[in-house]
């Protein structure tokens, strides 16, 4: 077009200096602006942060929102700090200390191992974490919510499915877990039905503890999260105050694997303090 003053050239491929040059040769009186393969990487990332995960849109929408739900539940946004230190802290994660009874094989004896949340997020079967307030139980939970997420980034088979439940949630429809969960989901996903969610993705239902409620609540709710799992296939993760669960009046073995959560150490609280220093404090310090 000769009476073009600007044009702009897009390439899936670079976009070499010898290419452009020869092209400027020839058109001078054209300004030209370039977008190959380096530049539209840089674009996608910057505005369509998305493009580059799973094909599925429903459960991309629905991602957003989890995201966004556990942003807001953030117990940080109730202090009153800038934008940039409500961030700073909001992405700062100090890896707690998890240990788990495990057998021996040989021995047929039990000793504490040392996991991380990696090896919480592979356990096959469902998982109750138990820890003292301050412990940082909720915190954990979220960080499986979103390390779930990004599995599916690279999953083959069914996409993980992560639900986040407070006791809030649990009491606004009347202790009915069930009904929560399809609650979260049913603005994004055309399921109605949990088994109908299960058949089509791998459900992961976070309970972010059931303490407030009486023991035979508690009991009701485990009760339905425990069927879910054995005929729906539908995992959760549970976390609690408790050191540990009532196995009398639940089908628990077999089924859940309690995990522990301790205060944190010395060491870690000074990695938490110094992650917030600035640097010219840590060179002091």
């Amino acid at each position: 077009n000769e009476s073009a003053n600007v044009v702009t050239i897009v390439s899936q491929f670079h976009i070499s200096k010898g290419a452009r040059t020869n092209i400027e040769a020839k058109l001078r009186h054209i300004k030209f602006n370039y977008l190959d393969r380096a530049n539209l990487i840089k674009y996608i990332d910057q505005y369509n942060d998305s493009f580059w995960r799973h094909e599925d849109a429903e459960l991309l929408a629905y991602e957003k929102s989890f995201i966004h739900q556990l942003e807001n539940e953030n117990q940080l946004k109730k202090l009153r700090l800038s934008n940039d230190k409500y961030q700073k802290l909001v992405n700062l994660y100090i890896q707690p200390t998890l240990s788990t009874n495990e057998e021996d094989p040989r021995t047929h004896t039990y000793h504490r191992k040392r996991v991380d949340v990696d090896g919480i997020i592979k356990e096959p079967m469902c998982v109750f974490i138990g820890g003292m307030s301050g412990t940082g139980k909720t915190t954990l939970l979220k960080n499986i919510g979103l390390k779930l997420l990004a599995m599916n980034d690279n999953e083959k088979g069914k996409l993980k499915l992560p639900i986040f439940v407070t006791s809030t949630d649990l009491l606004e429809y009347n202790r009915n877990i069930n009904d929560v969960v399809l609650s979260k989901v049913k603005n994004y996903l055309p399921y109605n039905k949990l088994q109908e969610l299960s058949d089509n993705y791998e459900v992961c239902v976070l309970v972010d503890s059931i303490d407030e409620f009486e023991e035979k609540d508690r009991t009701e709710i485990l009760r339905v999260l425990l069927n879910n799992y054995i005929n729906k296939g539908v995992k959760f993760y549970i976390a609690s105050r408790a050191s540990s669960l009532d196995e009398e009046n639940l089908p628990i073995k077999g089924k859940i694997k309690e995990y522990d959560i301790n205060n944190f150490t010395q060491e870690q609280i000074k990695r938490f303090v110094m992650a917030l220093l600035p640097n010219e404090e840590k060179t002091n310090s």
